[in-house]
């Protein structure tokens, strides 16, 4: 793709143009990924060689300017590995599992008052901002210690 193409895109419609030029570099860092791990460029004859490109595979990624499609490079003899995706599934899984282990600890007494609040943010939801309840469960057990009993998004 034409650099000049992407600046003068990005000009006359910034939104789409910046989903365009990070379409554009992520597919670069990918081929410059996968010329390291192939050890030699496409179509190259060398005795450096350890894998042969075997096309793309459409792979999409959702960014604060919508979703792009990128083309994951695919190899024959072992699987692609690139860090565009896997720094973005390292984060939600990790917070997932934090989530899940929080959620699912025991009550370990009984809880006489409940405090529920809400409290409404702005928040990028896609392209666009929009408000957003958290909603916060307190409990206070007997020996007057707050507790924090649940965190949750309100969709």
């Amino acid at each position: 793709m034409d650099p000049l193409a992407l600046i003068e895109d990005y000009l006359s419609d910034n939104e789409n143009g910046m989903k365009t030029l990070i379409t554009w570099f992520l597919n670069q860092v990918m081929l410059a990924e996968a010329l390291q791990q192939a050890g030699a460029a496409q179509y190259e004859r060398t005795d450096a060689r350890k894998a042969h490109r075997n096309g793309y595979k459409e792979r999409s990624l959702k960014t604060r300017y919508g979703e792009t499609v990128l083309q994951k490079p695919q190899f024959r003899e072992f699987p692609f590995e690139t860090q565009v995706f896997g720094r973005y599934t390292r984060v939600e899984k990790d917070l997932d599992d934090t989530v899940r282990e929080f959620l699912q600890r025991p009550i370990e007494q009984a809880i006489p008052y409940l405090y529920v609040d809400a409290s409404y943010y702005k928040v990028r939801d896609g392209a666009r901002y929009v408000t957003k309840a958290v909603l916060v469960v307190a409990g206070l057990p007997k020996g007057a210690r707050v507790e924090i009993e649940m965190v949750a998004r309100v969709r």
